[in-house]
């Protein structure tokens, strides 16, 4: 059960257009800096118990007009804030991919040494590959999606 202002939220069945983070096709970046909904969402688990959901977009990293500290400190911010961390990228995970999160994780690291007090940081990381382009190697979703992340990674260890 999945409410919003206490009335139920069907975004997967609506056909009607949402409205909330603003977003467009195209090169240049829509996003900048880190937004958050205004309100949360509220899902029901199988247990019963309630959690309050807050969505958060960030702008992308690496692009032409942000620096890189700009981009450290988006992700790492984000990073601290979330229970789960959405790392998007496009068609495949690459090499470079895997060095930015990597740096992204460790300067977060430094971040919370001095702020232990907010919990856990890095609670849970997932991959989102868009446009992926082999479907028939491996499957859409979870479980296709570990196959993949286990391939990526046992070829990364033998050429390193």
């Amino acid at each position: 059960k999945i409410l919003q202002s206490d009335a139920p939220l069907e975004w997967l069945t609506d056909d009607c257009q949402l409205h909330g983070f603003h977003w467009r096709a195209g090169a240049k970046r829509d996003t900048v800096g880190i937004w958050i909904w205004g309100e949360p969402i509220m899902i029901e688990a199988a247990s019963g118990e309630m959690y309050a959901v807050l969505l958060m977009d960030t702008q992308g990293t690496f692009d032409n007009t942000s620096t890189y500290q700009q981009c450290l400190t988006i992700f790492a911010l984000s990073t601290i804030i979330s229970c789960v961390q959405i790392y998007n990228v496009v068609d495949n995970i690459q090499e470079d991919s895997l060095q930015h999160l990597s740096l992204f994780v460790e300067y977060g690291k430094l971040a919370m040494t001095e702020a232990r007090q907010f919990g856990k940081p890095f609670q849970n990381l997932v991959f989102c590959v868009r446009d992926f382009k082999n479907p028939e190697e491996y499957g859409y979703g979870e479980e296709g999606g570990e196959k993949f992340l286990e391939q990526v990674l046992k070829t990364l260890r033998k050429t390193n």
